[in-house]
């Protein structure tokens, strides 16, 4: 079975989309070309950088609502992780063994500083689909049969609700910019 949840690991990082999915299209899959100006480049750069703040801004909140108070992060770090307990990557490796693609916000932070998202259509469309990853992986791994825990599948569906708001609203920006960069 599953080890014991933790409020930081219960409510971390999976399967499906949470709500609507065709928001990092940038808003009904827009063309670009091949080789997208500089303009568009930095705009991209720009919307990547502001998801991950929205990001680190949706988790503050929920964390200081679920945590009372305390200095810790539910979504920052890899489920279970946690300094105190010297165990915790056993824990985290049965997680691993039940959600297919662990995500969390620092994941996807060390993601973009190395580049792995690239400035692009593409790269955007990745960085959104692991943002979702999130919350849908906390809702799948808290909803399982075995230990159905509803308080941790809830955090993690207004974490989903808030991050689909969010990309939604960067995505609006990244049509503007797509259709200014066509008219050019």
């Amino acid at each position: 079975g599953k080890p014991a949840p933790t409020a930081a690991s219960a409510v971390s990082p999976a399967a499906a989309p949470v709500g609507r999915t065709n928001a990092c299209d940038g808003g009904g899959g827009a063309a670009v070309a091949k080789e997208p100006s500089g303009r568009v480049v930095d705009g991209i750069q720009q919307l990547m950088s502001q998801l991950l703040k929205g990001l680190r801004d949706i988790d503050k909140r929920l964390s200081a609502k679920e945590l009372e108070g305390k200095d810790r992060r539910i979504f920052e770090h890899p489920p279970y992780f946690d300094s105190d307990d010297d165990e915790w990557e056993e824990s985290f490796q049965l997680y691993k063994d039940a959600i297919r693609e662990p995500m969390w916000i620092q994941r996807i932070e060390e993601n973009f500083a190395s580049g792995a998202y690239a400035r692009s259509l593409p790269g955007w469309q990745a960085m959104c689909r692991d943002a979702r990853l999130i919350g849908t992986n906390c809702m799948q791994y808290n909803g399982m049969d075995d230990s159905y825990l509803p308080e941790f599948v809830a955090v993690g569906q207004r974490f989903g609700k808030d991050t689909d708001s969010l990309i939604s609203h960067l995505a609006a920006q990244l049509q503007a910019l797509l259709f200014h960069a066509g008219a050019e």
